[in-house]
């Protein structure tokens, strides 16, 4: 067979045409170098999506078309409630472009540009942020944390970061949030009486000497209905040094088997953890630890299988089809 020789001067002189000027090569989601490309990540940085036909560059005249699609290599489309398209510019180019921004008075301008703006719910978290009318953590829903969490990230690399609550804190109150949402959705039409019961649990909950309570009755009577105001009551509602840690094992979530205690002291210590933060080291190495123990014994288990299976096919050779699990 005859080989085909490279000739190393031809093969460089192949390269050098194909090089590329170093200032034409662009890292992904990089918004550029150029004052004018630059000025429509600012305008687009501060609206949670936008159409890139109606941006109006920040501090810069409008520009040829060219600009605005060479910005869309580092967007997302989605569409919205009425299915229009719109684009949405990724976490690492809006987080570089507001950090350019960085002051509370540029931040306002590139938001001024926009009219209309988006409705949605994250876009007015966000420009709650940059106002300074955020509202407490501790009078937002559930999903409004999970939007405040999502603006703080954005703003970390301006100057608001400062003023604006720390997003491990926020964290937590979505954990707490997500853990009492339960509670929430069994009481969202109100309770009224079971006094006696509601005084009874009390009682036995002051007396660690006392036997074992249990709640018991038929379907749909109001168990977890009364449970539910139990824990509010001594939990949830009361200040935060006088609340009495609980917690709350659903047997119908797919995370607890009842045949695997495990999972039972799993969903305890991730509910413990986020009512009393200091054992949250010790808390996540037991998860850790149990973890890898439930890893580890499925496949011990699985291979326990295949050993009995195998086994049981080997006696089937030896004496016959018709051997049963008792006789191997």
């Amino acid at each position: 067979m005859n080989r085909k020789r490279v000739d190393l001067g031809r093969l460089k002189a192949r390269l050098a045409q194909m090089e590329v000027p170093t200032e034409a090569i662009r890292a992904p989601d990089n918004i550029g170098g150029d004052e004018t490309e630059q000025a429509y990540y600012l305008s687009a940085a501060v609206l949670t999506t936008f159409d890139p036909w109606q941006l109006r560059p920040f501090r810069q005249p409008n520009t040829e078309s060219r600009v605005v699609e060479s910005m869309l290599d580092s967007c997302t489309l989605r569409y919205d409630d009425d299915n229009r398209p719109r684009w949405m510019l990724r976490h690492r180019a809006r987080k570089e472009a507001l950090a350019v921004l960085k002051t509370r008075d540029r931040l306002l301008e590139a938001l001024s540009l926009s009219d209309p703006r988006p409705t949605e719910r994250l876009q007015e978290i966000f420009e709650a942020c940059l106002s300074g009318d955020l509202p407490s953590l501790d009078a937002q829903p559930l999903a409004d944390l999970r939007h405040t969490l999502q603006a703080v990230e954005w703003l970390t690399g301006t100057e608001l970061s400062a003023e604006l609550p720390d997003a491990g804190e926020i964290q937590r109150r979505i954990a707490w949030e997500e853990m009492i949402q339960p509670f929430r959705y069994l009481l969202a039409r109100g309770f009224s009486g079971r006094d006696a019961e509601l005084q009874q649990m009390a009682e036995f909950l002051s007396d660690p000497n006392l036997p074992p309570l249990l709640v018991y009755g038929p379907g749909g009577v109001g168990k977890s209905t009364l449970m539910a105001e139990f824990i509010m009551r001594q939990a949830i509602r009361r200040p935060e040094d006088e609340r009495t840690p609980f917690v709350y094992v659903d047997f119908d979530e797919p995370q607890v088997n009842p045949l695997e205690p495990l999972t039972l002291l799993m969903t305890a210590v991730r509910q413990l953890i986020v009512q009393e933060p200091p054992l949250a080291d010790e808390g996540r190495y037991l998860l850790e630890e149990w973890t890898y123990r439930l890893s580890a014994g499925s496949v011990r288990g699985a291979q326990n299988i295949l050993v009995e299976q195998s086994v049981k096919f080997a006696c089937s050779d030896y004496y016959g089809s018709d051997v049963t699990d008792a006789d191997s």
